[in-house]
């Protein structure tokens, strides 16, 4: 069985399921991208995921990347490999990205953001919080539900995603 994105009507909370991983390599890195997406919901417009990847870098300290993309054209890249809590007896994943730069830290941003088309720039007051899991043999499949706050304006996205390894 694959991952599965259940969606109730009007309410834009997204629930995935999915088949424990299995067979996970201890060392490597795994690609994934966008295979299926909830409905995204921001500011009472609905719009849609169109890009969403996932690198899992695999070993003694696991570490993950991510880059997506709305229908409306904010593409969100993060700069570097970010330290990520990774399960792998059950896959499970959480992801938090420029917490503590918001915190009052001063670790540089991690995030990248841009509209239309635009030249990348710093989202230095954007947070980004990614919670999944890695499914299916060698985990082939991954789900993810995510929350990016864009500073202190109302711009919040909502949503899930199942998304493909690839080869």
């Amino acid at each position: 069985r694959n991952p599965t994105i259940h969606t109730v009507a009007n309410d834009y909370l997204a629930t995935i399921w999915g088949p424990p991983v299995s067979n996970l390599p201890a060392t490597g890195t795994l690609n994934y991208s966008l295979a299926a997406a909830s409905a995204v919901h921001t500011n009472n417009v609905d719009l849609q995921l169109t890009k969403f990847d996932l690198q899992v870098v695999l070993g003694s300290s696991t570490s993950m990347k991510v880059d997506f993309q709305f229908s409306d054209g904010l593409k969100v890249g993060q700069k570097e490999f970010e330290y990520a809590l990774l399960d792998t007896a059950t896959g499970g994943f959480n992801i938090n990205i420029n917490e503590n730069h918001n915190a009052g830290g001063n670790m540089a941003s991690q995030l990248t953001y841009s509209r239309g088309g635009g030249t990348p720039v710093d989202c230095t007051d954007c947070v980004l919080g990614v919670v999944g899991f890695l499914s299916g043999e060698q985990g082939k499949q991954a789900g993810v539900a995510y929350r990016l706050q864009i500073g202190q304006t109302p711009d919040t996205y909502n949503g899930a995603a199942i998304l493909n390894k690839e080869p």
